[in-house]
């Protein structure tokens, strides 16, 4: 982090303060936080129907036959 400070400063870029890059990290763990959750919870929920289509495959199989033929 200070390396790229002292590249900030040669290259004369401007860089934001400390709370405004506080607050964009807290900004960014927080969506990293709602991602997670809502992905562990998508996962959960796809563990049932998984199950059910597994058990129910031959019945699913015959109705998608009879739509197609039909």
């Amino acid at each position: 982090m200070k390396m790229l400070g002292k590249v900030a400063k040669v290259v004369n870029l401007s860089f934001a303060p400390a709370d405004a890059h506080a607050h964009l990290l807290r900004e960014n763990n927080l969506l990293i936080a709602w991602i997670k959750a809502i992905a562990i919870v998508c996962g959960l929920l796809a563990i049932p129907v998984i199950a059910i289509c597994y058990a129910k495959r031959k019945t699913i199989r015959a109705k998608l036959r009879k739509r197609l033929t039909a």
